[in-house]
Protein backbone atom coordinates (compact mmCIF):
# COMPACT_ATOMS: atom_id res chain seq x y z
CA UNK A 1 0.00 0.00 0.00
CA UNK A 2 1.49 3.64 -0.89
CA UNK A 3 2.36 5.99 1.81
CA UNK A 4 -0.40 8.45 0.57
CA UNK A 5 -3.22 5.84 0.93
CA UNK A 6 -1.88 4.63 4.30
CA UNK A 7 -2.02 8.25 5.43
CA UNK A 8 -5.88 8.71 3.72
CA UNK A 9 -7.03 5.53 5.40
CA UNK A 10 -5.34 6.76 8.99
CA UNK A 11 -7.13 10.14 8.56
CA UNK A 12 -10.70 8.45 7.87
CA UNK A 13 -10.36 6.24 10.69
CA UNK A 14 -9.08 9.20 13.10
CA UNK A 15 -12.47 11.18 11.45
CA UNK A 16 -14.76 7.87 12.16
CA UNK A 17 -13.44 8.03 15.84
CA UNK A 18 -14.09 11.67 15.97
CA UNK A 19 -17.90 11.15 15.22
CA UNK A 20 -18.45 7.96 17.47
CA UNK A 21 -16.59 9.05 20.54
CA UNK A 22 -17.97 11.52 23.15
CA UNK A 23 -14.67 13.06 25.38
CA UNK A 24 -16.29 13.84 28.84
CA UNK A 25 -15.39 17.37 30.23
CA UNK A 26 -13.45 15.77 32.77
CA UNK A 27 -12.76 12.04 33.65
CA UNK A 28 -15.65 9.21 35.82
CA UNK A 29 -14.89 7.16 37.30
CA UNK A 30 -17.80 4.50 37.75
CA UNK A 31 -17.61 0.64 39.13
CA UNK A 32 -13.99 1.15 39.82
CA UNK A 33 -13.20 2.34 36.11
CA UNK A 34 -12.49 5.68 35.19
CA UNK A 35 -14.09 6.66 31.77
CA UNK A 36 -12.86 10.04 30.01
CA UNK A 37 -14.79 9.44 26.76
CA UNK A 38 -17.73 7.27 25.35
CA UNK A 39 -17.82 5.06 22.79
CA UNK A 40 -21.36 6.44 20.19
CA UNK A 41 -20.82 3.89 17.25
CA UNK A 42 -23.35 1.44 18.84
CA UNK A 43 -25.62 4.67 17.52
CA UNK A 44 -25.81 2.39 14.24
CA UNK A 45 -27.24 -0.87 15.26
CA UNK A 46 -29.93 0.43 17.42
CA UNK A 47 -33.42 -0.49 17.05
CA UNK A 48 -37.34 0.23 17.15
CA UNK A 49 -37.48 -1.51 19.70
CA UNK A 50 -34.46 -0.08 21.34
CA UNK A 51 -36.96 3.33 21.00
CA UNK A 52 -39.79 1.21 22.44
CA UNK A 53 -38.14 0.45 25.08
CA UNK A 54 -36.73 3.66 25.15
CA UNK A 55 -40.38 4.90 25.66
CA UNK A 56 -41.46 2.55 27.94
CA UNK A 57 -38.54 3.80 30.94
CA UNK A 58 -39.76 7.34 30.03
CA UNK A 59 -43.69 6.50 30.79
CA UNK A 60 -41.83 4.31 34.01
CA UNK A 61 -39.95 7.52 35.23
CA UNK A 62 -42.50 9.81 34.87
CA UNK A 63 -42.70 11.50 31.44
CA UNK A 64 -45.49 11.19 28.85
CA UNK A 65 -45.04 13.75 26.38
CA UNK A 66 -44.88 13.77 22.57
CA UNK A 67 -40.66 14.37 21.33
CA UNK A 68 -39.59 11.75 23.94
CA UNK A 69 -36.16 11.63 21.68
CA UNK A 70 -35.75 15.68 22.76
CA UNK A 71 -35.56 14.77 26.65
CA UNK A 72 -32.54 14.02 28.36
CA UNK A 73 -33.98 10.66 29.87
CA UNK A 74 -34.83 9.34 26.64
CA UNK A 75 -30.95 10.28 25.36
CA UNK A 76 -29.23 8.65 27.82
CA UNK A 77 -31.31 5.67 28.24
CA UNK A 78 -30.33 5.34 24.48
CA UNK A 79 -26.89 6.11 25.32
CA UNK A 80 -27.38 3.61 27.82
CA UNK A 81 -28.05 1.10 25.60
CA UNK A 82 -25.33 2.55 22.92
CA UNK A 83 -22.49 2.31 25.18
CA UNK A 84 -23.95 -0.96 27.58
CA UNK A 85 -23.26 0.96 30.42
CA UNK A 86 -25.96 1.07 33.00
CA UNK A 87 -28.11 4.39 33.28
CA UNK A 88 -26.82 4.79 36.64
CA UNK A 89 -23.62 6.04 34.88
CA UNK A 90 -25.55 8.34 32.74
CA UNK A 91 -27.41 10.20 36.00
CA UNK A 92 -23.95 11.01 37.49
CA UNK A 93 -22.51 12.63 34.37
CA UNK A 94 -22.25 16.93 34.93
CA UNK A 95 -24.28 18.51 32.66
CA UNK A 96 -22.46 19.77 30.24
CA UNK A 97 -21.43 15.86 29.19
CA UNK A 98 -25.59 14.70 29.68
CA UNK A 99 -26.90 17.73 27.32
CA UNK A 100 -23.68 17.02 24.58
CA UNK A 101 -25.19 13.42 24.51
CA UNK A 102 -28.57 14.70 24.51
CA UNK A 103 -27.21 16.37 21.19
CA UNK A 104 -25.43 14.21 19.92
CA UNK A 105 -28.23 11.70 19.67
CA UNK A 106 -30.63 14.06 18.06
CA UNK A 107 -28.19 14.82 15.64
CA UNK A 108 -28.42 11.20 14.65
CA UNK A 109 -31.89 10.75 15.20
CA UNK A 110 -32.73 13.24 12.87
CA UNK A 111 -29.54 13.61 10.33
CA UNK A 112 -30.25 12.58 7.11
CA UNK A 113 -28.63 8.77 6.65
Amino acid sequence: MSEEKKESKIEETAMEQKETDLVLSRAYKFEGQTYEKLDLSGMEDLTAQDMIDASRYMRRIGFNNMDEEMNLPYALFMASKVTGLPIEFFDALKPYDAIRIRGRMLRFFYSPA
